[in-house]
């Protein structure tokens, strides 16, 4: 890890305390109830305010959604800012200069500062462990000693928070334990999928055009006898790094998985038609071979076409 880390990670740290310091006790409490509260709002009205726009103009949801996410943060953001300044006009100290002039400003008491900065501390230390998570997930190499116990605090409130938004249920088929471990070890993550990039056994699934096929014809029972599938299953090594970063469940190991898994490809393969099938995109499709090699400008006029940006929107949320 680069020196410029530590420089960010000094920099971002001497900020944050000076800030606590700074502020003091009360507006370091309003502050974070007024944060708290925009982000989980955002999170949970964004939806429903997305799906309210997408009904008056007509904005495909995709970016509907997460714009009104983004101004429902930055609304309660502004309105967060007058308790602050009412209690900064509350607690304002008026000096009066020899020449007659008064200045007015917001000082708050050495007991104050110091509470602000007692309470900063830990933020500021976890603020600190996500620039090394953060430059963890872009480097090449395993972190060091030093990197690994700075990212830790990161490392779980990332893992318990996608615990917590995707559920825990040891019923279900899949459990999010695997992404969450994923996620919080992002160099480790790349190794292992490097590992089944370069996987000769997943490599020949890929390119079975017999597979493809089956799956695109929504044939299951052609899928389950695909020997390349068959040959995938009974590879341990192979499903041992499928298994390790959550693309395939617990019970990948029992009879019953392969019957699973051939079900479930061809419900891929059916909305896969579906799609496939929709004017717009057979259009499209047309459009895209007379037109032969893409160019730039033909890409930027294909993610500006309203056929598949709503395309687009019906996959991300109406195919299930």
């Amino acid at each position: 890890m680069g020196w410029y880390i530590e420089i960010i990670a000094i920099i971002l740290f001497s900020l944050l305390i000076y800030k606590g310091y700074k502020n003091g006790l009360v507006l370091f409490i309003i502050g974070v109830i007024i944060f708290t509260c925009s982000y989980y709002l955002s999170y949970v009205l964004s939806a429903p305010a997305g799906n309210i726009i997408y009904d008056l103009t007509g904005l495909y949801r995709f970016a509907a959604v997460p714009i009104a996410g983004l101004i429902i943060f930055i609304l309660i953001n502004i309105f967060g800012m007058i308790p602050k300044f009412l209690y900064k006009r509350a607690m304002r100290t008026i000096i009066e200069f020899e020449d007659g002039k008064k200045h007015s400003f917001y000082k708050p008491n050495k007991i104050s500062r110091f509470c602000g900065l007692i309470v900063m501390l830990p933020l500021a230390l976890f603020m600190v462990s996500f620039v090394y998570w953060t430059a963890s997930a872009v480097q090449q190499k395993e972190s060091g000693l030093f990197q690994n116990i700075m990212a830790y605090p990161a490392k779980m409130a990332i893992g318990s928070g996608l615990q917590l938004s995707l559920g825990n249920n040891k019923d279900s088929e899949y459990s999010p334990l695997k992404l969450a471990e994923l996620i919080k070890n992002p160099s480790r993550a790349v190794s292992k999928i490097n590992d089944l990039v370069n996987d000769p056994t997943l490599n020949n699934l890929i390119k079975d055009q017999s597979l493809i096929s089956a799956i695109r014809d929504a044939d299951a029972a052609q899928i389950e006898t695909n020997q390349s599938l068959t040959r995938l299953l009974k590879n341990a090594s192979a499903m041992n790094k499928l298994h390790e970063v959550g693309l395939v469940p617990d019970n990948y190991k029992t009879p019953e998985y392969k019957q699973q898994l051939a079900n479930r490809l061809s419900e891929v393969g059916a909305r896969m038609k579906e799609i496939e099938n929709d004017p717009d995109v057979q259009d499209i499709i047309n459009e895209l071979k007379g037109q032969g090699k893409l160019s730039q400008t033909q890409i930027r006029s294909l993610i500006t076409d309203k056929r598949f940006l709503k395309i687009v929107d019906r996959i991300v949320y109406e195919t299930k």
